[in-house]
Protein backbone atom coordinates (compact mmCIF):
# COMPACT_ATOMS: atom_id res chain seq x y z
CA UNK A 1 0.00 0.00 0.00
CA UNK A 2 1.47 3.09 -0.62
CA UNK A 3 1.48 6.58 1.56
CA UNK A 4 -0.27 9.41 0.09
CA UNK A 5 -0.24 13.19 0.97
CA UNK A 6 -1.36 16.61 0.01
CA UNK A 7 1.14 18.82 -0.88
CA UNK A 8 1.54 22.91 -1.50
CA UNK A 9 3.54 25.78 -1.37
CA UNK A 10 3.89 26.18 2.27
CA UNK A 11 6.05 25.07 4.98
CA UNK A 12 2.98 22.82 6.18
CA UNK A 13 3.02 20.98 2.74
CA UNK A 14 6.35 20.77 2.84
CA UNK A 15 6.38 19.02 6.77
CA UNK A 16 4.13 16.98 5.28
CA UNK A 17 5.71 15.89 2.56
CA UNK A 18 8.22 15.03 4.44
CA UNK A 19 6.91 13.23 7.32
CA UNK A 20 5.00 10.99 4.79
CA UNK A 21 8.65 10.47 2.97
CA UNK A 22 9.58 9.01 6.51
CA UNK A 23 6.37 6.80 6.77
CA UNK A 24 6.59 5.27 3.20
CA UNK A 25 10.60 4.50 4.08
CA UNK A 26 9.12 2.75 7.56
CA UNK A 27 7.02 0.69 5.57
CA UNK A 28 9.09 0.42 2.37
CA UNK A 29 6.29 1.74 -0.10
CA UNK A 30 5.73 4.24 -2.68
CA UNK A 31 5.13 7.94 -2.11
CA UNK A 32 2.31 9.62 -4.09
CA UNK A 33 2.01 13.08 -3.36
CA UNK A 34 -1.44 15.08 -4.40
CA UNK A 35 -0.48 18.67 -5.21
CA UNK A 36 -3.15 20.84 -3.73
CA UNK A 37 -3.83 23.74 -5.58
CA UNK A 38 -5.55 26.74 -3.62
CA UNK A 39 -8.80 28.12 -4.60
CA UNK A 40 -8.25 31.63 -3.43
CA UNK A 41 -5.77 34.41 -4.60
CA UNK A 42 -3.66 31.75 -6.44
CA UNK A 43 -4.05 31.20 -10.50
CA UNK A 44 -3.45 27.64 -11.00
CA UNK A 45 -2.74 28.15 -14.43
CA UNK A 46 0.86 29.52 -13.44
CA UNK A 47 2.31 26.35 -11.76
CA UNK A 48 2.95 23.38 -13.80
CA UNK A 49 3.42 19.87 -13.13
CA UNK A 50 7.29 20.00 -13.44
CA UNK A 51 7.61 22.96 -11.02
CA UNK A 52 5.72 20.49 -8.51
CA UNK A 53 7.78 18.01 -8.93
CA UNK A 54 11.07 19.60 -9.31
CA UNK A 55 9.97 21.11 -5.33
CA UNK A 56 9.21 18.08 -4.38
CA UNK A 57 12.33 16.14 -5.66
CA UNK A 58 14.17 19.47 -4.24
CA UNK A 59 12.52 18.80 -0.64
CA UNK A 60 13.06 14.93 -0.72
CA UNK A 61 16.83 15.34 -1.38
CA UNK A 62 17.31 18.30 1.08
CA UNK A 63 19.08 17.91 4.42
CA UNK A 64 15.51 17.97 5.91
CA UNK A 65 14.95 14.87 4.73
CA UNK A 66 17.99 13.26 5.60
CA UNK A 67 17.52 13.65 8.77
CA UNK A 68 14.52 11.84 8.74
CA UNK A 69 16.01 8.63 7.55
Amino acid sequence: MSVAVAHNFSPQGEAAVLAAAAEARLRDTDLVVLHVVETTGTDPGTVTGQEVERDVRELLASDDAADLA
